[in-house]
């Protein structure tokens, strides 16, 4: 019998409608909700206070100051550093969720084996074969690779199930949704 899921599976709607209905309803968006008209192909982004007919189009483009947009480059990567990025980070994200909660539904019901979301990261100083997140079946073992650097030599891998946390190339064991990340030392003379 498949496993549960062991994270929460979300679906991002934006509230949308046509320019008539739009102009009609003339609502107060909340801060940083966006709105689509759907016939035009337009985006507004609420502020909480201001009615629907006040508020700007957004323009790709548009942004905050580089600086000011904080992040700690685990959560958010650091070339996201503009609204439409992140925009384009976060829903390309969300997608996946409900993509990888759609196959687990569907292995579910048909009793097959679950897949799992792995994501392989890699600290500076290097890299790793299949960097990123992708979908693996579960309980099975993947085999993970970290590549160093000219000037760097592998360290040790972070995460759960990994059979050699001191090999460069080892594999892992998938029983869940699963985050693992290479890293790696300068090499001194």
């Amino acid at each position: 019998m498949p496993q549960p899921s062991r994270h929460v599976t979300a679906r991002l709607s934006i509230r949308r409608g046509t320019k008539a209905h739009w102009k009609e309803l003339n609502t107060v968006l909340l801060e940083g909700e966006p709105g689509w008209e759907v016939d035009t192909k337009r985006l507004k982004i609420g502020d909480g206070a201001t009615n629907w007919n006040d508020l700007q189009y957004y323009k790709i483009g548009d942004s905050e100051a580089a600086e000011s947009f904080v992040h700690d480059n685990s959560v958010v990567p650091e070339y996201i550093t503009t609204v439409s990025s992140a925009l384009e980070y976060f829903g390309a994200k969300f997608k996946a969720y409900d993509d990888q909660g759609v196959l687990e539904f569907t292995a579910g019901l048909q009793g097959l084996q679950p897949s799992y979301v792995l994501t392989i990261a890699a600290g500076s100083g290097g890299s790793a074969l299949d960097l990123g997140s992708q979908v693996v079946a579960g309980d099975t073992y993947k085999p993970i690779t970290a590549l160093p650097f000219t000037g760097y030599a592998f360290d040790y891998w972070q995460g759960e199930n990994i059979a050699n946390i001191n090999a460069s190339e080892t594999t892992i064991l998938i029983e869940g949704d699963q985050y693992v990340r290479a890293n790696f030392k300068l090499i001194t003379p």
